[in-house]
């Protein structure tokens, strides 16, 4: 974007005001696809970049041109032997391309923050461990440890579902031997 700034009295200004109507710079700002500080931006004075210029004499069906005050016609140009209704579909696909753009970028940015909370929550999720280990409640296990404390679960799930068979069966089987003394 650029940051050269020109004065209020110019009539890009005022064609953008003029553009703008009754509709208050939030609205405005909305329906151009803009940021409002960005749409602030342009009424005090700052040249939008030429994407920005683009989106808002295509959203408002005005030449960049005209915006600029380069011309009077308000007219976006067509091409020679082009229909108006080939222009009006020119100028719905870019209207499309751009607001595919923006939803492209908001994609990227919700990613981004889904990347942070995840990070964030192992965090927390370690520092909770780490509260549980310095106050008693738990321990930290090595991996070996923690390798044949799942293989206990494993016999024991296995004994009980072994068991519970045996029950709804209506018979009883005596105890499996165990693996570890």
């Amino acid at each position: 974007m650029s940051t050269k700034k020109i004065s209020e009295n110019t009539l890009f200004v005022e064609r953008l005001v003029s553009l703008r109507g009754d509709r208050n710079k939030a609205e405005f700002s909305r329906f151009l696809g803009l940021k409002p500080p960005v749409y602030q931006a342009y009424e005090n004075g700052r040249i939008p970049s030429a994407d920005n210029l683009s989106l808002i004499a295509s959203k408002c069906g005005m030449s960049v041109d005209w915006l600029l005050g380069h011309t009077e016609s308000k007219d976006a140009p067509g091409k020679a032997g082009v229909s108006p209704q080939e222009n009006h579909l020119a100028s719905r696909r870019r209207e499309i391309e751009i607001e595919q753009a923006q939803i492209s970028i908001q994609i990227g940015e919700r990613m981004s923050e889904c990347e942070h909370l995840r990070k964030r929550y192992s965090e927390l999720s370690e520092e909770y461990v780490d509260i549980l280990v310095k106050t008693g409640v738990a321990r930290r296990f090595s991996q070996a440890e923690a390798d044949e404390k799942l293989a206990q679960s494993h016999v024991g799930a296995k004994e009980h579902n072994r068991q519970l068979a045996a029950k709804n069966a209506g018979t009883t089987i005596p105890e499996a031997p165990h693996d570890n003394p």
